[in-house]
């Protein structure tokens, strides 16, 4: 992850919201790829879809990337396999997809408990 600036007070991430029939289905189709790739550990078909699914996002709710994010992308782009925001869009953060954690990024690590 890489740390950006705080959204700015006021900002309503849903000013300029599309949603339509067709977005909310290539959002679902990125997310079962992604999950699909994810059981496979084909890490190469989980970025395509992970990205596929910020951009899904992004057609839906154009704010997301309002504010200064094209240059966090713009800045790492070339060195992620891929790229998304976490969390409810109001900004902070950018996951970056790596074969090798860059310098200047926090690692992530993610573990599988099980409740049961």
């Amino acid at each position: 992850m890489i740390k950006m600036k705080p959204r700015p007070a006021g900002f309503n991430l849903l000013d300029g919201c599309d949603i339509t029939e067709p977005k909310v289905k290539a959002l679902a189709t990125a997310a079962t790829g992604a999950w699909d790739a994810i059981l496979k550990m084909d890490l190469h078909a989980f970025s395509r879809f992970f990205q596929a699914s910020f951009e899904a996002q992004v057609s839906m709710f154009p704010q997301m990337i309002a504010n200064g994010v094209p240059a966090y992308i713009d800045q790492w782009k070339d060195k992620a396999l891929a790229w998304k925001m976490p969390g409810a869009g109001v900004g902070g953060y950018q996951v970056l997809e790596y074969y090798k954690i860059p310098e200047g990024t926090m690692p992530i690590k993610i573990r599988r408990k099980h409740w049961m």
